[in-house]
Formats: structure tokens, C-alpha cells, sequence
């Protein structure tokens, strides 16, 4: 018999920092308002694709920076999300990324890939409530584009 090898791994998520803040993520007003606060996205010179994990009382229980990009474009993939969603246990996600250029319009990527972020989040018993695209002074949601 030939003998096969397997790895053994644990996983971990590790706290980098911790922020103050009060209320609840009622609408995508407040995420708006939070993730300017929290991340400063809308004066960034490139692209951030940034997410709060919420529990089911709508309050904020981690942040992350999921990934950064160039002026027009960042690579995301729905594992970068999913993965973390899992891994703080939560039981919804809003995301947001900026437009360093200003315009809050959503590309039909943005669109596409909201498309396939609902579908993921239902398929995984996730909450997905919204996507929003960050400019200067002012936000979209994606989501209340697309319905």
C-alpha cells in the first residue's frame, strides 16, 4: 500500500484594529456615512473594495479591506467576500467601493458582479444588503438599481 500525505492547517482571523461607533446600518445612508468614516474610500487615488459584517441586529461586528486596485478597476473575486463573511460568523454584509474619479454611476461591472454577489450570499444563508458605489460627495446603491 502506498502511503499518501495530507497537510493539516488551521484558520484564523486576526484583529488589526478597533473602531468606536453608535447606531445601527438602518439604510445605506448610514453604511455610506460609515464607510467614509471608517475607511476615508472617498479620498482614495485608486480603486477599494471595503465590507461590514453585521449581526442580525444590524450592528457592525468587523471591517475589512477586501482589496485595492488601480484608478479605474480592482480585481475582486466572491471568495475574497464569502471567506470572510464566514470566518467572523456573521449573518449579513454591505459593501462599497470608490470611484477615485468622482462619478458614482456603476459600471457594468459593478453590476454583473452585484448579480453574482446576491446569488452567493443567498446560496450561503447570507443577508446581502447592499453594493455602493462611493464618489467625492455622494453615493449609489447598486442594489436599488438593479431592482
Amino acid at each position: 500500500m502506498i502511503r499518501k500525505y495530507f497537510r493539516k492547517y488551521s484558520l484564523e482571523l486576526v484583529k488589526e484594529d478597533e473602531c468606536i461607533y453608535e447606531g445601527r446600518i438602518i439604510s445605506s445612508t448610514d453604511a455610506y456615512k460609515k464607510f467614509i468614516e471608517i475607511f476615508k474610500i472617498n479620498k482614495k487615488a485608486e480603486e477599494h473594495i471595503v465590507m461590514f459584517c453585521l449581526n442580525s441586529k444590524n450592528e457592525i461586528i468587523a471591517a475589512f479591506l477586501i482589496t485595492k486596485g488601480g484608478i479605474d478597476y480592482s480585481n475582486i473575486n466572491l471568495t475574497d467576500i464569502i471567506k470572510r463573511t464566514l470566518l467572523c460568523n456573521c449573518k449579513k454584509i454591505i459593501i462599497a467601493h470608490n470611484h477615485p474619479s468622482g462619478d458614482v454611476t456603476p459600471s457594468k461591472e459593478d453590476l454583473m458582479f452585484t448579480e453574482k454577489m446576491i446569488n452567493a450570499c443567498k446560496f450561503m444563508g447570507i443577508d446581502f444588503l447592499d453594493h455602493l458605489v462611493i464618489g467625492d460627495k455622494s453615493f449609489q446603491s447598486i442594489k436599488q438599481k438593479l431592482f
